[in-house]
C-alpha cells in the first residue's frame, strides 16, 4: 500500500509593487509574504543574485526593464518559483530640441519653429510672453511687442518622462518708413526738403539715402536719417523734374534692405 501525503501549496507574493522611473538609478529592496516558512532561497534579477530569504536588494541604472525571480523550498520540501515580469523599468528621457527660422524678427513677423525632438509623444510650448501654452508639433508665433523672449519646449514620452529645451528670440520694432512723392524746395515754408520719415525699426547707424537724376548720376547722399535732400546739386537748385531715390537700411532685426522709388521736385 502506497501512502501519499499531500501538502497544500505555499501561497507567496512579492510585497512590493513594480517600479517605473525615468532614466535614473534605482535602489530597491524586495521581500515576500508566504503562508509557510521557506528556505534555500535564490533571488535573481538581470545578473544580480542573492541567497537570503529575508529580502533582496539591487541597484540598476541601465535603460530597460528587469524581471525578478525567486526560487525556494517550502517547509514541506516542495520547490517553487515566483516570477514577476518588469519589476523594475527604467525609461529613457526624450530629447527635446527645436530650431527657429530666425533668432531676429520684427513685431508682426511670425517665428517659424521646427520641432527636432526625439522619443517624445506630447509637446508643450511656452513663448515667453503672455500667450497660453500650446501643444502643436511645429508651431509658429508672432510677437506684438519688441524685446527678448525665451521659447521653451517641454517634450514628454509615452511613459511620462520629459525634458526641456530653450532658445532666445530677439524681437525688434517693425520697420515703418514714409517716403513723400513730392516736395517744393525754395517755395514757402512747407516741404522744403525731401526727407523720408522713419518712425521705427531702422538702425540709425546703418542707413543711406541716395538721390539720382534720370541719367543715374548721384546728386545727393545722406547717412543720417534726420538729414534730407534740399533739392540742390553743386549749391544750385535743381530743375523741376522726377528724381530717383534709393534707401539702404538695416532693420533692428539685422536684415539689410533696399527701397527704391521716385520723387517729384516742384518749383
Amino acid at each position: 500500500v502506497l501512502n501519499l501525503e499531500v501538502h497544500p501549496p505555499v501561497h507567496i507574493t512579492f510585497n512590493e509593487d513594480p517600479i517605473a522611473v525615468c532614466q535614473e538609478e534605482v535602489s530597491a529592496t524586495f521581500s515576500v509574504s508566504a503562508t509557510h516558512q521557506i528556505s534555500n532561497c535564490s533571488w535573481t534579477m538581470q545578473g544580480n543574485s542573492s541567497l537570503s530569504c529575508d529580502s533582496f536588494s539591487v541597484n540598476v541604472s541601465s535603460i530597460g526593464c528587469y524581471d525578478l525571480t525567486l526560487e525556494a523550498i517550502d517547509m514541506n520540501g516542495c520547490a517553487f518559483t515566483l516570477f514577476a515580469e518588469n519589476m523594475i523599468c527604467i525609461h529613457q528621457n526624450p530629447i527635446a530640441s527645436f530650431s527657429v527660422n530666425s533668432s531676429f524678427v520684427e513685431t508682426g513677423e511670425s517665428v517659424q519653429i521646427t520641432n527636432q525632438s526625439s522619443g517624445a509623444a506630447t509637446f508643450f510650448w511656452n513663448f515667453g510672453d503672455d500667450s497660453p501654452e500650446i501643444s502643436t508639433l511645429n508651431p509658429q508665433h508672432m510677437y506684438s511687442e519688441s524685446g527678448e523672449y525665451e521659447i521653451t519646449l517641454e517634450a514628454i514620452s509615452v511613459f511620462g518622462c520629459s525634458s526641456t529645451f530653450s532658445s532666445f528670440v530677439s524681437v525688434a520694432e517693425a520697420v515703418v518708413i514714409y517716403v513723400p512723392n513730392s516736395f517744393t524746395p525754395g517755395e514757402g515754408n512747407l516741404n522744403l526738403t525731401f526727407e523720408p520719415v522713419i518712425s521705427s525699426g531702422v538702425n540709425p547707424n546703418a542707413y543711406r539715402l541716395l538721390i539720382f537724376n534720370r541719367w543715374g548720376e548721384v546728386l545727393f547722399e545722406s547717412l543720417n536719417p534726420a538729414f534730407g535732400w534740399n533739392g540742390t546739386y553743386g549749391n544750385k537748385l535743381c530743375p523741376s523734374d522726377t528724381y530717383l531715390w534709393q534707401i539702404e537700411y538695416q532693420s533692428m532685426s539685422r536684415n539689410n534692405n533696399v527701397l527704391r522709388g521716385h520723387v517729384n521736385l516742384l518749383r
